[in-house]
């Protein structure tokens, strides 16, 4: 008995050793295109404001410069973060809402949204803030959404995204052993999609694993959000059956920072409210 256990354990080591090379050869990729990529991003982002320069351009092609303007300062920070990464540093965290994450990741994600797919948004206004920095939970909400829209795109449907706080209990704490905190902000999303089987479900979070075409996807999406999780002490639960949608439960450490101070701080809070 005590030779299959240990057969399983090195079996257990090596995977995680594998599933540590494939991460530390994607940092070092990822990181030298980063390099070129921000050239590019340079580039777009000179020529944008030169162009919101031109004397008599409409108000509506003005709009749309400062939507690509607005990208490509995202992209940028996103590089940002890509080359802490590759260093081994850790980009400055604060505590952080999700609100105006979510608010901004919609802004961008409704462009490509299907027109058979909704996204319902449910943020609860009594959660505390996340420890992280905002690219991060940024990442975290469009891939999982992202990954929603491709699996609904032939049924249709509403994607849910709620944030909100769990019933911490005895099952819920056995469950998220490896959480540094029993106070918790969740991010649930969840999808009436294809689903995945069990046997997918037991690679979700390998790095380029992905059921999707050539075409449609690498594969990096779970992984990179199971990383980032990771590093901010929280955990990631996937639960999914073959053609009955999917569930995907993202939860971090909450600070203890007084929600409410922090809206009234927000430059944004005076818009609407999400729906």
């Amino acid at each position: 008995m005590s030779t299959i256990v240990d057969v399983t354990e090195r079996r257990q080591i090596e995977a995680q050793l594998v599933q540590a090379q494939k991460m530390v050869a994607i940092g070092d990729l990822v990181s030298g295109i980063a390099h070129d990529f921000n050239n590019i991003l340079l580039g777009v982002l000179g020529y944008a404001e030169l162009a919101k320069g031109d004397v008599g351009m409409s108000q509506c092609t003005q709009a749309h410069l400062d939507v690509i303007i607005d990208c490509a300062k995202r992209g940028r920070d996103l590089v940002e973060r890509i080359l802490t990464i590759g260093r081994k540093g850790h980009a400055e965290r604060r505590a952080i809402q999700w609100e105006p994450v979510i608010r901004d990741a919609l802004k961008l994600i409704r462009f490509a949204l299907p027109t058979n797919i909704k996204i319902d948004v449910q943020v609860d206004p009594r959660v505390p803030a996340v420890w992280a920095h905002p690219i991060e939970l940024q990442q975290i909400f469009m891939n999982l959404v992202i990954n929603s829209i491709h699996a609904s795109t032939e049924t249709g449907g509403t994607i849910y995204a709620q944030v909100a706080m769990p019933d911490i209990d005895d099952d819920y704490l056995a469950a998220h052993a490896e959480s540094r905190s029993n106070k918790q902000v969740c991010l649930n999303v969840i999808d009436q999609g294809s689903g995945m089987s069990s046997d997918v479900l037991e690679h979700v979070f390998e790095p380029f694993f992905t059921t999707r075409k050539a075409t449609e996807g690498t594969g990096l999406g779970l992984s990179i959000v199971h990383q980032i999780v990771k590093r901010l002490g929280g955990t990631i639960v996937v639960k999914s059956s073959l053609g009955k949608g999917t569930h995907v439960s993202v939860c971090l450490p909450a600070s203890d920072i007084n929600a409410a101070s922090l809206r009234q701080n927000d430059e944004s809070a005076n818009n609407p409210q999400l729906k």
